[in-house]
């Protein structure tokens, strides 16, 4: 009976058994679950230790980078610092080299304002001492200083020169011998001498002199106009615009012809054909204005020869300089391509030429010719005039 009893009792399930079982279950997979959380923190944790070094180890480097960015930055900053020390060094230098310069050019101001007051009182005590030398071997009779011995003089020291010697002396009227001075000639040989011609102010040492009478613009000279039309002796330097107002040889005051004049070559003209002019015959001519020079075209029949030439208001030396063309054609073949064309090239005359010599020199064109190249009682005439490079 207690043998059954209690083999059924076992039999039977106990229901506080169970729950410990249960209870038991539950503690295992709870500790189970803790035990897999508690690596995978510890894997998070390795992790973010890792990546805090990485961090850590990258700003180190960051930190050195910028520790020597900061090292590299001070020796900038000290070499600036040096640079500016010695700029401001060489500004103080500059400073003083400047001030040396100011006290040397004020030295050399004071010094030149001091030549120049000495020069200034050479030049007046040369001028009156020049002129006081000039007064003494003028002549007496025609107020000319001579420009050449012999320079004679008599007893009482009085000069004169050779074309004004006379019996008696004209300041004393002391005799008059063949005495010379040769000191009136030294005289003359070192003053400054005034150009002869008019209008001109300028003072020249003797040897200058005789060059400067060469090339003067005050010259006088023979209007370049035949001389039957005009003839006049004028200054160089009023001859352009004596022609071009007054001179009866000039066809710049006929008509409209004036406008010839600006400066553009080559040019053409019309002129009356001096074919049934008789054997000699006198035209008028132009003046023209060109590169700063002046030209005047002559144009006359001489002994049954029509001749054009072209003067240079200049002398003989700077006609070398120039190129001229002189063409005689028919008016209506102003591009000369017809057979009845005769040309001159050559350099132009210079302005003292005379009307003689001026015949012989140019272009010149046979009665013959005259009559083949005449149409309507004219002929063309076309001018150059080019510069040549010396």
């Amino acid at each position: 009976m207690t043998t059954r009893s209690k083999s059924r009792q076992s039999s039977v399930p106990d229901p506080d058994h169970k729950h410990n079982e249960q209870a038991a279950g539950i503690e295992h997979s709870e500790s189970s679950d803790n035990g897999s959380i508690g690596v995978d923190k510890e894997i998070e944790d390795k992790k973010q230790i890792r990546n805090l070094k990485r961090k850590l180890s990258f700003i180190e480097n960051e930190k050195d980078v910028i520790k020597k960015s900061c090292d590299s930055l001070q020796e900038d900053k000290n070499s600036l610092n040096n640079y500016l020390n010695f700029i401001k060094k060489d500004r103080n230098a500059i400073k003083k080299d400047r001030d040396f310069i100011r006290e040397d050019r004020n030295t050399i101001i004071s010094s030149r304002n001091a030549v120049k007051v000495e020069l200034a009182s050479l030049q007046h005590k040369y001028r009156t001492l020049a002129y006081k030398l000039r007064e003494h071997v003028e002549c007496p009779v025609c107020f000319d200083v001579p420009t050449s011995g012999p320079v004679y003089a008599c007893p009482n020291g009085h000069f004169v020169c050779p074309k004004c010697k006379d019996q008696l002396c004209p300041t004393c009227r002391g005799k008059m011998s063949n005495g010379k001075s040769l000191l009136a000639v030294t005289v003359i040989e070192n003053i400054d001498h005034e150009c002869s011609n008019d209008v001109c102010e300028e003072m020249l040492p003797l040897a200058e002199l005789k060059l400067h009478l060469q090339c003067c613009p005050h010259r006088s000279v023979l209007c370049p106009a035949p001389a039957e039309l005009c003839g006049r002796k004028i200054p160089l330097s009023k001859v352009y615009n004596h022609i071009l107002k007054e001179c009866a040889g000039s066809y710049n005051r006929v008509g409209n012809n004036n406008a010839k004049n600006n400066g553009r070559f080559p040019k053409h003209f019309r002129y009356p054909s001096p074919a049934s002019m008789g054997l000699n015959a006198y035209l008028k001519g132009y003046v023209f204005s060109w590169n700063k020079e002046h030209f005047y075209l002559s144009f006359e029949k001489f002994l049954g020869y029509a001749v054009l030439s072209l003067q240079l208001f200049g002398s003989a030396e700077e006609c070398k300089e120039y190129e001229v063309s002189i063409a005689v054609h028919r008016i209506d073949d102003e591009e000369m391509k017809g057979k009845h064309v005769q040309k001159f090239t050559g350099e132009p005359l210079p302005v003292e030429t005379d009307q003689k010599a001026r015949r012989h020199n140019g272009l010149l064109v046979g009665a013959m010719q005259l009559e083949k190249i005449e149409v309507d009682r004219k002929i063309g005439v076309t001018l150059d005039i080019k510069k040549i490079p010396l």
